[in-house]
């Protein structure tokens, strides 16, 4: 689910390679990314007992905590399941050229 300048952000990247298919959602998404969509840019509305294993939000100090704590959280799921690989992941940004750095930091030292 991506949203105003990411959204934009997301698809343009997606343009250079190949084709893009964007979807709006008119419709009310399902469980966990129903709440999502409903509070994403207004906390208030989300109920303060909405309980999900399937979303994690994160806010971090700066790029480099939040890029370290996604590294750390793939490093130990690629611990808990043999079956998975580094192909099973990915990492999507607002930004490619300002997580570019940061990313390549975390993933050298927790990869």
């Amino acid at each position: 689910m991506y949203t105003n300048r990411a959204a934009d952000g997301f698809a343009s990247v997606c343009r250079e390679f190949g084709k893009v298919q964007v979807r709006e959602i008119g419709a009310p998404l399902l469980g966990a990314a129903e709440i999502l969509r409903k509070g994403l840019f207004n906390p208030i509305r989300v109920p303060a007992r909405t309980q999900t294993d399937k979303i994690q939000l994160f806010e971090a100090e700066d790029k480099t905590a939040e890029t370290e704590y996604v590294a750390v959280k793939i490093k130990r799921a690629m611990a808990e399941n043999e079956g998975l690989r580094y192909r099973d992941f990915a990492v999507l940004t607002p930004s490619v050229e300002e997580y570019a750095l940061p990313l390549k930091k975390a993933f050298s030292e927790y990869g």
